[in-house]
């Protein structure tokens, strides 16, 4: 870092000061995190490298939503999402729109949300972002739970279990939780034809 900074290596101090605040990030350190993730942002947004800006100001996101600050959360997830827009950095986008989706979901604004969960869940399903794919779906089959929609909630619920279970996610607990507690809101019938639409067995969607 030193050396970078005796260059002026911008770009390159930029990288190193994320990855401290990811080091930190992941400790759980968040007040040490912070202020490194905003230095990375800083020296992004005056280089003009947006991509490496967007996952500097998602980060920031992260930090707040953490802290139980789902207004700044929003606000630097949607800063985010113009930063990977400006790079046309798909995977952010698609990151950033889960994100945003799942804070309004949080806040009763359910169609806005889905608006969001749609948008990441054609980029990752479009680039071939198979667990990402499977995360939105999770999150798709929860809203349309709420929603009483239950048809699309076990489709989106059976599509990420069948995905979590494939690629040994611990995530495939949750999803057979969402399936399980739709048995009793659908005809037999259809429960059973949407399981084995994905291949699921149908004990798979049985209490243990």
């Amino acid at each position: 870092l030193a050396l970078r900074e005796e260059l002026d290596d911008r770009a390159g101090i930029a990288g190193l000061v994320h990855q401290m605040g990811n080091v930190n990030f992941f400790r759980g350190q968040l007040d040490v995190a912070f202020p490194l993730y905003e230095r990375a942002l800083q020296l992004n947004e005056e280089t003009q490298n947006y991509k490496a800006a967007g996952y500097s100001q998602g980060q920031i996101g992260l930090i707040w939503q953490r802290r139980g600050n789902n207004k700044e959360a929003l606000e630097n997830f949607r800063l985010s999402l113009s930063f990977f827009e400006k790079d046309n950095e798909e995977k952010g986008m698609a990151a950033s729109h889960h994100q945003i989706g799942r804070i309004l979901e949080g806040h009763g604004n359910q169609d806005e949300a889905l608006q969001h969960y749609e948008k990441a869940l054609e980029i990752r399903e479009r680039t071939g972002d198979v667990l990402g794919a499977a995360i939105t779906y999770g999150q798709l089959g929860m809203l349309f739970y709420v929603k009483e929609d239950y048809e699309p909630a076990l489709k989106y619920s059976a599509q990420a279990y069948a995905i979590f279970t494939r690629y040994g996610s611990p995530n495939a607990d949750l999803a057979r939780n969402n399936m399980l507690r739709l048995r009793q809101k659908l005809p037999k019938e259809t429960f059973e034809a949407i399981l084995a639409e994905y291949n699921i067995k149908t004990e798979a969607g049985s209490k243990p």
